[in-house]
């Protein structure tokens, strides 16, 4: 489109996925359900740790993962966290926030550092890995499948 001598552009049907689309190689049935693995490992791990404020208590596969598909984009994965109890929850999560040395926080993202801190943890920095929260796989009322369940205290 032009206006006068400035052009501007109209976003078309296909720019929403292409907002989502992730730009890497695509992975085998294999090498996902390596990475699924890992997942569970590091939520045990994470359940583990008395200092973390929260717990994995769920953790569903759905989308592609679940299907029969042999190439897969990424794994998306609904988490479902619990607070530990024992502390002033907030407290604990601005403790834990000026902990990690991250300077930039503001006030939010001090007290729900807890979660976040849990996210980063359990994701790994795999590229892979789509970590969604449980309630919003509960909204779109998508298939899934129990990958991990927090056996408890």
């Amino acid at each position: 489109m032009h206006y006068g001598k400035k052009r501007f552009y109209k976003q078309g049907k296909a720019a929403p996925r292409l907002c989502n689309v992730r730009f890497i190689k695509r992975i085998d049935r294999t090498k996902a359900d390596q990475l699924v693995a890992e997942i569970v490992r590091r939520a045990k791990e994470i359940n583990a740790r008395p200092e973390l404020a929260m717990t994995v208590e769920e953790i569903r596969a759905f989308g592609s993962y679940i299907t029969d598909r042999t190439d897969l984009g990424d794994i998306d994965l609904a988490v479902r966290f619990e607070r530990k109890p024992g502390k002033d929850f907030v407290a604990w999560n601005i403790e834990r926030a000026n902990a990690s040395g991250r300077q930039s926080l503001n006030f939010f993202q001090q007290i729900t550092y807890g979660e976040t801190e849990v996210f980063r943890l359990l994701k790994g920095r795999s590229p892979y890995i789509a970590l969604h929260y449980a309630h919003d796989l509960e909204k779109i009322g998508a298939a899934s499948k129990v990958i991990f369940t927090h056996a408890g205290p």
